[in-house]
């Protein structure tokens, strides 16, 4: 399962404040409807089912965005946790070289019925799962995002994301409150797919994209094809490999805050230097051998 690549920017502390809440700003908090951590909001996701409207989202310093589409939440550690020791980029091609291993060849014709370098979509991703949290057993891995479930429902349940059996402990909690919202909170597999992107991924509920994914490791990929080919500026910028622009609409306008676009070219680097045995390119064609 991937994992966690690169370390966090150190970006400073007022901007790690900005963008974190701390243990002290919790312990006050009751889970029946507190107010949460201030935030930019989020893109428009899918319009939920129940039809009841997501709530406002508070506005906040930029530099963070919660977000049915967010690649990257809380990328700090929890008060009281060690922080993720810094793996190099030798690790950064062992992840990579799993990754072609086991979906090598889905994400290169996927990628080419797209006109997208495989690298790219491999880039997407390497740079989703390294912020899943480590999963300790042989189910999906999940991230349950409370700043989603309370603009849906009001409600604020604190997730540690230090493990898998913190992210669905809190998702067990969520579903309990609102099954539809929870779902649209959660963020599955390999891609880490929101529940918001299941239409775009062609499902037709979130519940319907988790069962789906849960069953077949080969479905999360082709989760991120579709959403891929249903948004015209993601594939666009795929295709040129501009790195800013998929870190603008995977993450929002905080990305360079938190790193992403750094994360998106170190990992299709490495899956270029997996992809054809250390070629220069990753565009799909034969490479010509060297003379002599």
């Amino acid at each position: 399962m991937l994992r966690r690549l690169l370390p966090r920017p150190d970006r400073g502390k007022s901007e790690s404040d900005a963008r974190h809440t701390t243990r002290a700003d919790l312990s006050g908090m009751k889970q029946s409807g507190p107010k949460p951590p201030a935030s930019t909001g989020s893109r428009a996701g899918q319009p939920r089912t129940t039809g009841v409207a997501p709530r406002q989202a508070p506005r906040a310093a930029a530099g963070h965005k919660y977000g049915t589409s967010t690649a990257l939440n809380t990328l700090a550690p929890p008060p009281g946790l060690p922080p993720v020791a810094p793996v190099g980029p030798s690790s950064i091609v062992d992840t990579a070289t799993q990754l072609h291993d086991r979906h090598g060849e889905q994400i290169r014709s996927g990628s080419e019925a797209l006109s997208v370098p495989p690298a790219a979509t491999a880039a997407v991703l390497l740079a989703e799962g390294q912020f899943a949290p480590t999963p300790v057993d042989d189910r999906m891995a999940i991230r349950f995002e409370p700043y989603v479930f309370y603009q849906q429902t009001g409600r604020w349940l604190v997730a540690t994301h230090k493990d898998q059996t913190a992210e669905y402990r809190a998702f067990s909690e969520a579903q309990a409150i609102d099954p539809g919202a929870a779902h649209l909170a959660l963020r599955m597999g390999v891609a880490q797919l929101s529940g918001s992107e299941a239409n775009a991924a062609g499902y037709d509920t979130p519940e319907a994209m988790r069962t789906a994914l849960e069953q077949d490791p080969a479905a999360q990929v082709a989760g991120l094809l579709s959403v891929i080919a249903a948004d015209t500026g993601l594939r666009d910028a795929l295709a040129a490999q501009d790195w800013r622009q998929v870190a603008q609409l995977r993450a929002g306008p905080g990305f360079g805050a938190l790193g992403y676009d750094d994360a998106l070219a170190a990992c299709a680097d490495a899956y270029r230097r997996v992809q054809h045995g250390g070629g220069d390119d990753d565009d799909g064609k034969p490479k010509r051998k060297k003379k002599g």
